[in-house]
């Protein structure tokens, strides 16, 4: 009995050091670490001149009363800030951004026509067709962006990295597949506080399997002859049941 005291209160000191030093480790390189990112994700496109194959009928299509089109698509971007660090533009002397405004291009399109901020909660507007124009735009927030073009295929938004201090963009597409997924209770945590917790978990995880393997032939050994094989069973049992949170954080 006072062995297996002496393990278990061997393996609480244990765990807690690692807690400790991971906490430290942890909170000091989220600190330090800013990222700035933008995700440009593909909310939907329809074609809006569909050609009808009927003998005889002849359709054409006029945009603002005077612009005659063919082929005119309807695009809605979302463009949300996945960083952990605010854009500063026009209004404060930490700009980030290189001329006070995030300009964009759009490819693969003969002609624009029109582009429309349909909602955002960061207050940002467009200034002409190709300027997005913001004070500060903090992680979360988004802008949602509908384009008209005309074009034989749908139009690309893109957003070069040089504008906005060493930041990255993504690209995504919506996918209705992601509607009804639930989301695991980590995931509605700010990323840096998540990989925070996921550090944590797994050396708690690491250093009690660590306990556990060191201890196991030794509990082997003391157990009865006729209960041996019940106590590797258990063990092993144990180890799964420790090691199982790291499906759970890593969603194998």
């Amino acid at each position: 009995m006072n062995k297996t005291n002496n393990f278990w209160n061997k393996t609480t000191v244990i765990i807690g050091i690692i807690g400790i030093v991971v906490s430290i480790f942890f909170g000091v390189l989220s600190n330090r670490k800013n990222t700035t990112s933008l995700n440009i994700e593909k909310f939907n496109e329809t074609l809006l001149t569909k050609p009808l194959n009927i003998d005889g009928l002849t359709i054409s299509y006029i945009f603002h009363d005077s612009i005659y089109v063919t082929n005119l698509w309807q695009s809605t971007f979302i463009i949300k800030n996945t960083g952990n660090s605010t854009i500063y533009g026009d209004g404060f002397l930490e700009r980030n951004t290189r001329t006070g405004k995030i300009p964009f291009v759009i490819n693969n399109c003969d002609k624009v026509l029109s582009v429309k901020i349909e909602q955002s909660n960061n207050g940002a507007f467009i200034d002409g067709l190709n300027n997005i124009c913001i004070s500060q735009w903090r992680p979360g927030e988004y802008i949602k962006l509908t384009l008209i073009t005309e074009g034989e295929y749908s139009p690309e938004l893109k957003i070069s990295d040089r504008e906005i201090k060493d930041s990255k963009i993504t690209y995504s597409i919506y996918s209705i597949d992601d509607i009804g997924q639930k989301k695991t209770i980590i995931k509605y945590f700010p990323k840096t506080i998540s990989d925070i917790i996921k550090g944590i978990i797994l050396f708690i995880i690491a250093g009690l399997s660590i306990s556990l393997c060191y201890g196991a032939p030794q509990q082997i050994r003391e157990a009865p002859k006729k209960q041996k094989i019940f106590t590797i069973i258990i063990l092993v049992f144990s180890l799964f049941m420790l090691i199982s949170p790291i499906l759970w954080m890593f969603e194998i």
